[in-house]
């Protein structure tokens, strides 16, 4: 239990009638990088919702380090060290991208003012570190609003990153995005995680960025664990390539 980032051990959540998840369960080693794929209504989505504490599950438990963080709050999780994208890029689209940075570095902290100089200089630092990491230094004074679609992924990134987490979780980090802008994002997400030894579990469709990123992968169907393991063994399992990888297996 404690070699392991995440511990999932048999994990149930449902919506009336609906199982999203059934009896999941989940071993992810510290500094791992665990692609989670299957087909629209696996669970992969639901399951990053209840790790990061959006979602409560009914039954099951979940373990952070080796510690018990089954019934633990999303801002609880955040402190204790995960960090997380969304499908949908959840930014401050009014402010600038300096200030959303900005404010992810005061959640860390949870300070939002100090009188003393050296707290803002060290802020200003951090914040001016985290955009030059992710290559936004350009747009700092940009209102989010005004961003490319690609420019707000990395801006979230960004977001995420500062809160300084241990285990990284990505909801579909490419969605939306071409193929020169998804090879772009993934390749700084994993410079990233190489460099901070994050543990990252990523839910994506792209199933090249997949083959190319994951150490392991978990497949997922009807809420269930379908399969597991290697690139390579996964995509040369017929099963995973009958119900979902189809001709896009290599």
């Amino acid at each position: 239990m404690t070699d392991a980032a995440i511990a999932i051990t048999a994990l149930h959540k449902s919506f009336g009638a609906f199982v999203a998840l059934n009896d999941v369960n989940l071993s992810i080693p510290a500094g791992q990088r665990r692609a989670i794929i299957g087909p629209n209504g696996a669970g992969k989505s639901t399951l990053l919702n209840v790790l990061n504490g959006q979602l409560p599950c009914q039954e099951g438990s979940i373990h952070l380090f080796g510690r018990d963080v089954t019934k633990a709050t999303p801002h609880e999780l955040a402190r204790l060290g995960i960090g997380r994208t969304f499908q949908i890029s959840s930014t401050f689209r009014h402010l600038s991208v300096e200030e959303n940075v900005r404010v992810a570095h005061l959640a860390r902290v949870r300070r939002v003012f100090s009188p003393f100089p050296g707290h803002l200089r060290a802020l200003k630092d951090a914040v001016a570190a985290s955009l030059d990491d992710s290559g936004l230094s350009q747009f700092a004074r940009v209102r989010v609003s005004d961003l490319s679609h690609g420019d707000r992924k990395k801006l979230e990134l960004a977001m995420a990153l500062a809160t300084r987490p241990r285990v990284l979780l990505l909801d579909e980090p490419t969605a939306g995005m071409g193929l020169a802008e998804r090879q772009e994002l993934m390749d700084l997400v994993v410079r990233h995680v190489a460099r901070d030894n994050l543990t990252m579990i990523f839910v994506e469709h792209d199933i090249e960025a997949v083959f190319r990123h994951a150490d392991l992968i978990t497949v997922m169907a009807a809420g269930t664990v379908f399969a597991e393991g290697t690139p390579a063994e996964i995509s040369t399992n017929p099963e995973v390539q009958r119900i979902y990888l189809g001709s896009h297996a290599p």
